[in-house]
């Protein structure tokens, strides 16, 4: 997949790619990418209103896929830039937030819809500090559910 991403960029220097390495080994812990399409129509039309979700590390190396994503006029997701990481934490957020700057001339979300992991809270407050951050309904009705199911009858 990297080498692809890197033929993608070879072949249109607006295609953006960036890695994050860790250890002796270079072992690589972090891709970032952003096609020219995204950085150049997408993010500038849609960044005022943008969603970011991780999977759960379902795939086989047990990576999580870093989505943000914007809704176009015609109520149709559109993604505006990715990331794989292996790990979840504030360093890792702050890199993958700073990649989204760094490709898009500084152009921050306006608005940004996260689950509720605290190292996305803090890495939005340290790299997003204009961008009015607001936590995702579902997760939250998720995380009322798993938290108060205890208590709750049926």
């Amino acid at each position: 997949m990297f080498s692809y991403l890197m033929e993608q960029h070879d072949k249109d220097p607006d295609f953006i790619v960036k890695t994050q390495l860790e250890g002796p080994s270079n072992e690589l812990t972090g891709l970032f990418w952003i096609t020219s399409q995204q950085r150049n129509e997408l993010w500038p039309k849609y960044h005022d209103v943008v969603i970011h979700d991780n999977t759960a590390k379902t795939n086989r190396y047990e990576i999580a896929l870093s989505l943000f994503v914007g809704i176009d006029s015609n109520f149709k997701t559109r993604i505006l830039a990715q990331a794989l990481t292996k790990y979840e934490t504030l360093a890792d957020y702050k890199w993958i937030l700073q990649c989204t700057l760094e490709a898009t001339s500084n152009l921050s979300p306006v608005v940004l819809f996260t689950d509720g992991d605290p190292a996305m809270l803090g890495a939005v407050q340290m790299t997003y500090p204009q961008t009015r951050h607001l936590l995702c309904i579902y997760h939250i009705t998720e995380n009322v559910k798993k938290k108060a199911k205890s208590k709750l009858r049926g």
